[in-house]
């Protein structure tokens, strides 16, 4: 477990969902990578961590709130295996998920800071934040953070499921 892939290891070439330990309740870590809720001692280049906040929607709330778990449930559909080019990827990046940022319903302000604080967590130990979940408003606290712990230049990486961001 040490390598922050450990559900990936051996000689395996798929990922068996009912094999998968759970982080909580039927959420499994995403791609099946270890949970690791304090990063304090781990050795990870990237880590991922949920934002289950919709305290801005201002329509249908609900999805953006549920996205990280349902994210890491469809992810066992994938793990870390290549069949097209025969390459596991966690040979060559370690991945670990920490969890959900334990947000507070109905204050914007504090569960942003509490997202910056995991963030600035995550790029302590020199891993890049790959963050899941959330309504667009926990965009500029991560990013924030990042910014601050990296600086200029930087890049972002957005997966939407709808067209709100173009034109």
């Amino acid at each position: 477990m040490a390598d922050g892939n450990s559900s990936q290891s051996g000689d395996s070439k798929h990922l068996s969902p009912m094999t998968v330990p759970r982080m909580f309740g039927d959420v499994p870590p995403f791609m099946a990578v270890d949970h690791t809720p304090n990063l304090a001692s781990i050795a990870a280049d990237a880590v991922v961590v949920g934002m289950p906040y919709d305290g801005i929607a201002t329509f249908r709330g609900g999805a953006t709130r549920r996205a990280p778990q349902e994210i890491r449930k469809y992810s066992l559909l994938f793990g870390g295996y290549n069949f097209d080019w025969d390459m596991d990827a966690w040979d060559h990046i370690r991945v670990t998920d920490a969890g959900d940022v334990d947000v507070l319903p109905g204050n914007s302000a504090e569960s942003y800071a509490r997202l910056e604080r995991r963030i600035d967590e995550i790029t302590a130990i020199g891993a890049v934040p790959l963050m899941i979940g959330g309504d667009h408003g926990v965009t500029y606290p991560a990013v924030k953070a990042v910014a601050r712990a990296k600086g200029a230049p930087m890049g972002l990486l957005i997966f939407d499921t709808h067209l709100d961001l173009s034109e």
